[in-house]
């Protein structure tokens, strides 16, 4: 896992959660989605939520990528 630092923390703090990625986080830590959305916006304090939400983002940041990678190639 990541270490949650407060540049991520700020870098994240706008940006919007790709489909599925709350309702996946919920279910693992058996909390609702509203209350993921709450430690993302900064109203709760969860690091494990947190960092669970930065691991997701890199990894859909880097399927994106890869994706876009395979596009310019044709």
């Amino acid at each position: 896992m990541t270490k949650v630092n407060s540049t991520k923390e700020l870098t994240l703090k706008g940006q919007k959660l790709p489909r599925g990625i709350r309702a996946k986080i919920a279910k693992e830590y058996g909390v609702s989605e509203n209350y993921v959305g709450q430690v993302k916006a900064g109203k709760r304090n969860n690091l494990d939520i947190l960092e669970s939400i930065i691991d997701e983002l890199e990894h859909h940041h880097k399927r994106e990528d890869d994706i876009r990678a395979r596009a310019a190639k044709i």
